[in-house]
């Protein structure tokens, strides 16, 4: 059902800006270009199943937490469910992200012919890395009230420690969106095979993880799993993706935001005591070491 609304609602957009911008003016049969549909197809065939398979690797984790069997962890059906509760918070960031992606595509396409377009594109890069981590660490920092307010705990008691499993998710999420910004590379560039074999390396090292880690360390095995998984695409994306836009980006920022967003995700996993003070430290450091370049790109929107 939610599928089949999902489409009868693209159904309903479609015929509606099709009568309502006059499109059948332009639907004329004789103006097909053999070439040009060709050049369609090969642009368009490898996002199907690149599409699929980013749908696949968020979802084997809980296919994997409810169906394997452990003596020493927490596994089942119980346990696919406290994980999906986890998913939340990361699918907000997730979602929000993609927002940007659809907007950021259009401005990948209009640039990718400009003389300025390198420097373009580092900085956006480097305004959209900032804010993502200061963010991913806000959301980190507040962690136990934002899954309070998101999950019901009345109704669903169990859900109680589904924040435990909620930061490497988070941090797996800003991962996610950097590789939807280097997606926009291959989109702009027409080189959208690069984008499904970059996946297919996902789905296989998220597999082969998935059964080591989560027999020793159950939930959160699926959670350290998913963000290695998205660390390595972003490796692998932003090596290759810069052979077609070079752009520079900053390695020891990304390095030092990384290292501090899986500091921040301890303390919560393990509860340490005086949590709240590390986190407000590390807080503090993120943004530290992101204020510049928001605060550039912040100052260039108030002057517009």
């Amino acid at each position: 059902g939610f599928v089949i609304s999902i489409i009868l609602s693209d159904i309903c957009s479609t015929v509606f800006l099709f009568i309502a911008a006059g499109l059948h003016k332009y639907a004329d049969i004789s103006c097909f270009s053999r070439e040009l549909g060709k050049s369609m197809l090969r642009f368009t065939l490898p996002l199907i199943p690149t599409t699929v398979m980013w749908t696949f690797t968020g979802f084997s984790d809980q296919i994997f937490i409810g169906n394997m069997h452990s003596d020493t962890v927490f596994l089942g059906k119980d346990a696919a469910g406290i994980y999906a509760a986890a998913t939340k918070i990361p699918n907000i960031v997730t979602m929000l992200s993609t927002i940007f992606f659809q907007a950021w595509n259009m401005s990948a396409i209009t640039e990718n012919d400009s003389a300025d377009r390198n420097n373009f594109y580092s900085k956006v890069y480097s305004a959209y890395e900032s804010l993502l981590f200061i963010g991913s660490a806000a959301l980190i920092l507040f962690i136990k009230p934002v899954s309070a307010l998101l999950i019901n705990y009345t109704t669903f008691p169990e859900y109680k420690k589904a924040f435990l499993f909620t930061p490497l998710l988070i941090a797996a999420a800003a991962f996610t969106c950097l590789n939807l910004f280097l997606a926009g590379i291959y989109t702009a560039t027409k080189h959208t095979k690069n984008a499904f074999y970059s996946i297919i390396a996902v789905v296989i090292v998220n597999i082969i993880l998935n059964l080591g880690l989560i027999p020793c360390w159950g939930i959160q095995g699926a959670a350290f799993a998913t963000f290695l998984s998205y660390l390595l695409c972003y490796c692998i994306r932003m090596i290759d993706a810069r052979y077609y836009v070079p752009f520079n980006f900053s390695v020891i920022r990304t390095i030092l935001n990384t290292v501090i967003l899986l500091l921040m995700c301890m303390p919560v996993i393990f509860s340490f005591k005086g949590c709240i003070f590390w986190e407000l430290l590390l807080t503090a450091c993120m943004t530290a070491l992101n204020y510049r370049p928001m605060l550039t790109t912040v100052n260039k929107l108030m002057k517009k």
